[in-house]
Formats: C-alpha cells, sequence, structure tokens
C-alpha cells in the first residue's frame, strides 16, 4: 500500500465532499464592511477625542499652581465685582484626580457697602474638559455653608445657551451671600429643592425651567429698601415651585410664613410670566395675598399709607400684579 505523503508543504488528495473549489473554509463569519468601516471612524474620533483631551490636561498640569488659584479667584471676582463683593480664601488647593478640582476653604466675602462680611465653609470647583473642544464651557462646583448644608451647582454653556441644575440641602442662602446676590437684601434663610433652567438666556421664549424649594428659619435684617427702612422681619417657613409650559413660566405656589402662626408676614401667591422674546418685556400676572403681624404694622407706619387700598376687613391685603417684568403695575384687588 502506497503511504501518504508527510511532507507538510504536500496537501493530501483527499475528496473535497461537495466544497466548491477556492472556497476558503473559515470557523470565523465574514465582518461586513460597513461595520468594519464605522469602527474605524470611530476609533479614530476616540483617539483624537483622547488626544486632545490630554493635551489640555497636561497644559494644565504644567501650569504652576499658583497661577491656577489667582486665575480661578480673579475670575470670581470680576463677577462678584458688579454686587461691590471681594472674594478672598484662607486656603486653596489644587488636585488633579479624575479631572481638575479647586477646592476653597474658609471664603469671606467682603462688601463694598460696609455691611457684615459673608462667611462660607467650603467651595469646590470642578471644570469639564472635554467639552471645550466643542467650544463648550461646562463643570460642576460645591458650596458648603456651616452647619454641613450643601449647594450643588451642574452647568454646560456655550455662547448664551445654557442647561444648568442646581440642589440646595438645608443651604443658608444669607449667610453664604447669595441672598444678597439675588435681592440685595441682607438676612438668612435655609433652602431645600432643586431648579433646573434650559434654554438661550436672551431669547426667554426658548426656556424650559422649573423648580421646587422650601424655605425654613427666614429672616431679613433691619435695613434701608428702595429708601424705605424696613424692620427685621422673621418667618418658620416658607415655599415656591414653578415649570414652564408652552413658553410660559406658572407660579404654581409661592408661600411665606406659617398659617396661624406669629410670623411677620403670611402670604401666598399664584400667577404666570408669559415668555417674550426679551425678559424686560414678558408679562407677569401675579395675585398676591398677604398680611403682617402687629409689631410690623406698628414698625411701619406707613403701611396702610402704601397699601391701604388693597385693605380686607380681616387685615389682609390683596393685590395683582401685571404688565411688563422691566415695570409691573401694582394693583389693589376689590
Amino acid at each position: 500500500m502506497n503511504e501518504l505523503p508527510t511532507d507538510p508543504l504536500i496537501t493530501p488528495p483527499f475528496p473535497s465532499f461537495g466544497v466548491t473549489e477556492g472556497v476558503e473554509l473559515s470557523t470565523q463569519s465574514a465582518v461586513d464592511p460597513e461595520k468594519s468601516r464605522f469602527r474605524k471612524v470611530l476609533t479614530g474620533f476616540g483617539w483624537t477625542a483622547l488626544g486632545l483631551a490630554s493635551f489640555v490636561l497636561f497644559t494644565l498640569i504644567k501650569v504652576p499652581e499658583d497661577r491656577l488659584k489667582a486665575y480661578v479667584v480673579g475670575t470670581l471676582n470680576t463677577s462678584l465685582s458688579a454686587k461691590g463683593l471681594t472674594l478672598s480664601a484662607e486656603r486653596g488647593d489644587i488636585s488633579f484626580g479624575w479631572g481638575i478640582s479647586y477646592l476653597m476653604r474658609d471664603v469671606k466675602l467682603t462688601s463694598s457697602s460696609g455691611a457684615k462680611p459673608f462667611l462660607i465653609s467650603k467651595i469646590s470647583i470642578k471644570p469639564n474638559l472635554l467639552p471645550l473642544i466643542w467650544g463648550k464651557q461646562g463643570g460642576s462646583a460645591k458650596v458648603v455653608s456651616s452647619g454641613d448644608g450643601e449647594l450643588w451647582i451642574f452647568f454646560s454653556m456655550k455662547e448664551a445657551q445654557i442647561s444648568a441644575d442646581v440642589e440646595f440641602d438645608n443651604f443658608d442662602v444669607g449667610q453664604t451671600g447669595l441672598l444678597y446676590l439675588l435681592s440685595g437684601t441682607q438676612g438668612s434663610l435655609v433652602a431645600t429643592g432643586k431648579l433646573t433652567f434650559n434654554g438661550d438666556w436672551n431669547v426667554p421664549s426658548t426656556v424650559q425651567t422649573q423648580g421646587s424649594v422650601e424655605l425654613k428659619k427666614i429672616r431679613l435684617d433691619a435695613q434701608s429698601i428702595q429708601g424705605f427702612q424696613v424692620p427685621v422681619v422673621q418667618l418658620q417657613e416658607g415655599r415656591f415651585s414653578f415649570e414652564t409650559d408652552k413658553s410660559k413660566i406658572l407660579i404654581r405656589a409661592l408661600k411665606l410664613g406659617k398659617p396661624a402662626s406669629t410670623d411677620d408676614i403670611q402670604a401666598n401667591g399664584t400667577g404666570e410670566i408669559s415668555l417674550s422674546r426679551t425678559w424686560d418685556t414678558s408679562p407677569v400676572d401675579l395675585k398676591l395675598n398677604f398680611k403682617f403681624s402687629e409689631s410690623i404694622t406698628k414698625s411701619f407706619v406707613f403701611l396702610d399709607a402704601l397699601l391701604g387700598a388693597g385693605k380686607k376687613p380681616d387685615g389682609s391685603y390683596s393685590y395683582q400684579l401685571t404688565g411688563p417684568l422691566a415695570a409691573p403695575q401694582f394693583q389693589p384687588q376689590p
């Protein structure tokens, strides 16, 4: 009997068992050329994005830490200067784990008006580097008030297009200076809740926003507001909630003071703001009912002279706020 050839380079003349000549057998399925091309493009894009992000990261790492600290504090002070505030921190640390972050401790906001300084336990700022590739700015910030209350801000923006989430957790809005920044009034209050905003700030009709916040331990210091000397005002609680619906901000609840209590103000309000091309021209329609404590009416002797037209038999007041947001009219309700 003839032996089969043992040379591995020689293929034995085994039968094909019906396999067409020229067809290669394989245990792997054929690769879809479209999927292969997509995978190559995606891989190339991923490496490009990683390279650009690494370039930004290593550039920042090489910048001296003191220069980064000075840049962050200088940028914040530029924004705060419009309100006459200056920020300083006893200590600042920069870390590079899981992205860059800057932590400031024992922060103080000093007002040029001579008001008492606002104190903040910690401020942590963490920018998002990857969106910079597409011209977007974004990041997160955490502010800690004394007593471990927290404020979280998550945002991204490109020009006037803004997306932001703000969360309060037993955060002292007054002590940290946020109340003064928003309203120009001095006092304190503790807030818990969440706010969201999405849209082009310069085009109000594009805005989608909603929020619900609970307030407690509300106190407004004695101060001059719009030329009037206002006594100390204290409230146990408050609440407001709103949402957008068909280019309107619907004010679902606006409540100040605890019912049947000694709070200096008890108020309820509902209404809406119709969003137009600008904020100043957006019409507002808000109905308010409110009542003051005896101590407030005695301290503020001109109260009835200013609001008497809307006074009710039970001593409360009822008014409607209508007109453009920049100059609404305050009209008494029958």
